[in-house]
């Protein structure tokens, strides 16, 4: 039985995997009937606090010849991490090049943080935008940023319904390559598969994330 063991890295690494490819399987209709076009990148995402990095906002439009001139683009920092130089707020008519709104800043604590850009354009009475999140860590070393960063991942891999649907799907195979606890392994197996089905749809109700229409004001 314990050449088995060697299944159980695999599971981890399958359900990580369908975990990332979940996460988009919440309806974001919002971002895809937006004209507009937006990212947030970093120079670096794990960070030494203190240490620090620029973060770049880009918008642009998806169809040329479609340059709003009412368009405002915003950066929203977290407790813990602080603005070093740039402007957090840009408004103005977006060109076919696209804007960029540049930023440094720095962490002044451990922890993991969300920064989001979220641009919105103003056009006959209506408005439209898009948001974009990117994570930042910081520790005491890189490797604690790094720690700090997959903390989260881990958790969520842990706890999501198809972790508990494969480790339901090897329990029930484990049943049929020994003899021992037989019965018992094939029940636990089908608890945890049929809690995995059971909790999927609700798990995918609490990923949907509502766009902050609060961020400009």
């Amino acid at each position: 039985m314990k050449k088995y063991l060697i299944l159980i890295p695999m599971i981890i690494l399958i359900s990580t995997t369908l975990v990332d490819v979940t996460q988009g399987l919440a309806p974001q209709d919002w971002k895809l009937q937006s004209p507009i076009k937006s990212e947030i990148i970093s120079e670096k995402t794990l960070l030494i606090i203190g240490e620090t990095t620029e973060i770049n906002f880009r918008a642009f439009p998806r169809h040329t010849g479609f340059l709003p001139n009412n368009t405002t683009m915003k950066i929203q920092l977290p407790e813990g991490i602080d603005l070093v130089s740039g402007d957090l707020l840009w408004n103005g008519t977006l060109t076919e090049q696209g804007n960029s709104l540049k930023i440094r800043i720095k962490a002044n604590k451990e922890g993991n943080f969300q920064i989001i850009g979220f641009v919105i354009s103003y056009v006959d009475g209506g408005h439209f935008g898009q948001a974009n999140y990117l994570k930042i860590c910081s520790g005491e070393s890189r490797f604690k940023s790094f720690i700090i960063c997959n903390k989260d991942r881990i958790e969520k891999t842990l706890f999501h319904p198809v972790t508990f649907i494969l480790i339901g799907v090897f329990t029930l195979a484990m049943s049929f390559l020994t003899d021992k606890c037989r019965r018992l392994l094939r029940i636990i197996g089908i608890v945890f598969i049929v809690f995995g089905l059971l909790y999927y749809p609700h798990y995918i109700r609490q990923s949907v994330r509502q766009v902050p229409l609060t961020l400009i004001e």
